[in-house]
């Protein structure tokens, strides 16, 4: 028997479809795996080119010739201003420490409220949660006690219904003795 009519004959049994269907969501099942492989993939290529970017331009400006002034005065002057550089770059640090300590501060400080009310929140939830139970239980209860009561008041009617039929039945009886 040749392939294609082996496989006309597996696929068109009962099992040969069972057979193909589970083949081909296998499949497709792989196939969206192969995509989003490949999208890491890119996305980890991506990554690598920036990385080798950098590293380039760390490595071009390490091979960059270092152009110091040759003359003392040009040398001190050189390093008063790198100096100043640095100076003014410490005062800048400092005064972005001291504002990101503030809004460290002022967002600590924000999320203590909205945890707080947060916590009210939730503690006036179950209280009324509790309330509306209670309520429940006492409407549950007071439907019981009608229920119960209304079970009674049937019985006690059936009762007299029962009672009114014995005595219109006598009576009918009477009248049918007496006539």
């Amino acid at each position: 028997m040749n392939w294609p009519t082996y496989f006309a004959r597996a696929t068109s049994s009962p099992c040969g479809k069972e057979y193909r269907r589970s083949t081909e969501s296998e499949f497709s099942r792989l196939e969206q795996e192969r995509a989003s492989a490949q999208m890491e993939l890119s996305e980890v290529e991506e990554h690598y080119r920036t990385l080798l970017r950098k590293r380039h331009d760390a490595a071009a400006e390490m091979a960059a010739p270092i152009d110091l002034p040759s003359a003392k005065e040009d040398l001190e002057l050189y390093a008063l201003q790198m100096r100043e550089e640095l100076l003014s770059t410490s005062v800048a640090c400092e005064h972005l420490r001291n504002r990101l300590d503030t809004e460290t501060a002022t967002n600590r400080e924000r999320l203590n409220e909205e945890r707080w009310k947060r916590i009210q929140v939730e503690e006036l939830l179950r209280s009324r949660m509790r309330d509306a139970n209670e309520h429940i239980a006492g409407l549950t209860r007071n439907f019981e006690a009608s229920k119960q009561t209304a079970e009674k008041a049937t019985e006690r009617a059936s009762a007299e219904v029962k009672r009114l039929q014995v005595r219109s039945s006598g009576a009918t009886y009477l009248l049918t003795q007496f006539q």
